[in-house]
């Protein structure tokens, strides 16, 4: 049996994810999955050793129905839907969730491309240049948020560390994954 529940009194919450037994010896993985889109929960691989696993999810969409599912060998389970509220429809937050921004994302604000990853050369003797096409790239882009006055000095403390930061989507936007690192 598989149960989620959220945890903590933090904003936005973390999500707990139990599974009774593990099998053992048997490879094993536990994902979550919103609208099509799924992701391995932090520490969501390992082998079976016959024992409960209990797992912490911090990288969750918000305001949406979320699954879960631990699949061991040919078998799956699925948990009932959670749903993480989020206050905002945007949230910036250390890797480990210890500090999080409920944000407002600036919706005109969004630019997003797929780059082609070619280049192209010009040869001499040769009326067309010389193109190499590489594998394409993943979309890139640059959103704006809108901070607060309250939310600035925590803002930029998190921008100043130069660590990765999580993003989470408390919307669902066609153009953007739910949950990004940046």
């Amino acid at each position: 049996m598989i149960t989620a529940t959220l945890i903590g009194g933090g904003s936005p919450q973390m999500v707990q994810i139990v599974v009774d037994v593990t099998p053992v010896g048997v490879p094993w993985t536990l994902t979550g999955a919103v609208n099509g889109r799924s992701w391995t929960v932090p520490g969501g691989e390992g082998v079976g050793d016959g024992s409960q696993l209990t797992l912490g999810d911090n990288r969750a969409p918000g305001n949406q129905p979320i699954v879960y599912t631990f699949t061991a060998g040919a078998s799956s389970q699925a948990s009932a839907p959670i749903t993480v509220p989020f206050a905002s429809d945007f949230v910036l937050q250390s890797l480990n969730g210890s500090r999080a921004l409920a944000l407002e994302l600036a919706l005109g604000s969004l630019d997003t491309s797929l780059a082609s990853n070619q280049a192209q050369f010009r040869v001499a003797g040769r009326s067309r240049s010389a193109i190499r096409y590489d594998v394409t790239g993943d979309v890139e882009g640059r959103f704006g948020v809108f901070v607060t006055q309250d939310q600035s000095a925590e803002f930029r403390a998190l921008l100043a560390t130069g660590e990765p930061l999580l993003y989470r989507l408390g919307t669902e936007l066609a153009d953007m994954d739910p949950v990004g690192v940046i």
